[in-house]
């Protein structure tokens, strides 16, 4: 009876030990797989790489140069074949202008300012220039289209039988025809001037244009004026 019992014994003892190493094992398993001290079962991600796209950069500003402007032919007071004859003057004598301003931007060679001493009025307001080819150009004050005297200049000449001397914008001057001139100003008229068989006027912005021919029909002489006739003479 006491061996039965103490078998009995035994057998509940290997039991209860069994049964305690399978909780053992089965706890182990479980703080295995959740992944604490033991590791996890599967590996971490790799990182993916982003791409970065490098700022823009703004290229310098830069400045185009600034070109240089051409050089502005001037009316040269040694050359009066290059001036332009218009209603406004002849050249840089430009009718309206101040006589004493003028005189004093023509003074160069060939130049005379006033009549000169052997004139009835020496000191009158005039301008001469007296060039080659008998070229002479002549601008005069003193004298309003009212008939007062005044300081600006009102009249402006230019005579001789040079074929290089002032011409309009459409080439008419001295050396050219009557008829060219008619041609170039449709407009013009036919007119009686001191010192010319026959003479056009041609009424143009700022004043009047006259071009005087003898009885070869050749221009002569060309007059721009603001007086209602031309004088033909300022120093008589």
């Amino acid at each position: 009876m006491m061996r039965s019992t103490a078998i009995a014994r035994t057998r509940t003892a290997a039991a209860l030990a069994a049964l305690m190493l399978g909780g053992a094992l089965t706890l182990s398993g479980c703080a295995t797989s959740s992944g604490g001290d033991g590791g996890s079962s599967s590996a971490a991600p790799e990182p993916t790489a982003t791409a970065t796209t490098p700022p823009a950069t703004t290229p310098p500003e830069t400045t185009a140069p600034t070109p240089e402007p051409s050089p502005t032919e001037t009316a040269s007071a040694e050359d009066p074949a290059g001036w332009v004859v218009s209603g406004a003057g002849i050249g840089p004598l430009e009718l309206g202008a101040d006589f004493a301003t003028l005189a004093g931007t023509v003074g160069a060679d060939g130049w005379t300012i006033g009549c000169g001493p052997d004139a009835p009025s020496p000191d009158a307001p005039v301008i001469s220039y007296s060039g080659a080819d008998q070229l002479s150009i002549f601008a005069a004050a003193g004298y309003a289209v009212s008939g007062e005297p005044n300081t600006t200049l009102n009249q402006v000449s230019v005579t001789g039988s040079a074929g290089s001397s002032p011409k309009t914008a459409e080439g008419i001057g001295i050396g050219s025809t009557l008829a060219e001139a008619q041609a170039a100003y449709p407009e013009g008229q036919n007119a009686m001037l001191a010192n010319y068989t026959m003479a056009l006027r041609v009424p143009a912005a700022g004043g009047t244009m006259y071009f005087g021919a003898g009885g070869d029909d050749v221009i002569s002489g060309v007059t721009v004026t603001l007086l209602e006739r031309p004088l033909p003479e300022f120093c008589g």
